[in-house]
């Protein structure tokens, strides 16, 4: 009895994994990987909602509207660069501290001092983290002009809305 539920449902699953490539009239292989394909999510290379693979978006294209000037540029593309190569060891070395801390969490006998050194070592690659994060904003926002932040501030409302609240990948239902 077990064994024909378990058939039934691997049935059921393959046809209903199956139906939109077989409706279309395709019998090949290669038509049907195709159609599963399209459904991959951003990680996997593809979107649902464009025909954009992954990378290929370009970059950048919420900054052109805002028409900087050659200098502006370049000094965005100065501080996004500085700011990567800053917060990349950090990011790394927050990376193994957290996994100290789980091993820690899971020996057989827990040290809670070392578990707390952990967590404050934690703590304070978060904290220069953010006030990495931070201070690349205030510097990007300083090198823009009145009318630029105001019209980034008007952009970044607008992008909120798209999405009516909701995370990249939530379905709209």
């Amino acid at each position: 009895m077990k064994k024909s539920i378990a058939f039934s449902t691997l049935c059921l699953s393959l046809v209903t994994a199956l139906m939109p490539a077989l409706a279309q009239g395709s019998d090949t292989k290669s038509e049907i990987k195709t159609e599963v394909q399209s459904e991959n999510s951003c990680k996997t290379g593809g979107h649902k909602r464009c025909d954009r693979k992954r990378g290929e978006h370009k970059k950048g294209a919420k900054l052109e509207a805002l028409n900087l000037s050659e200098a502006q540029k370049t000094k965005m593309t100065e501080l996004k660069t500085s700011l990567k190569a800053s917060i990349k060891p950090k990011r790394e070395e927050l990376k193994t501290h957290r996994k100290a801390l789980g091993e820690l969490l899971s020996s057989d006998k827990i040290d809670k001092g070392a578990v707390q050194s952990e967590q404050d070592k934690i703590n304070a690659l978060s904290n220069d983290l953010a006030n990495s994060m931070l201070a690349f904003r205030i510097d990007f926002n300083e090198n823009l002009t009145a009318d630029q932040r105001k019209q980034l501030k008007e952009m970044r409302a607008s992008w909120g809305e798209k999405k009516h609240g909701r995370g990249h990948h939530q379905r709209n239902s």
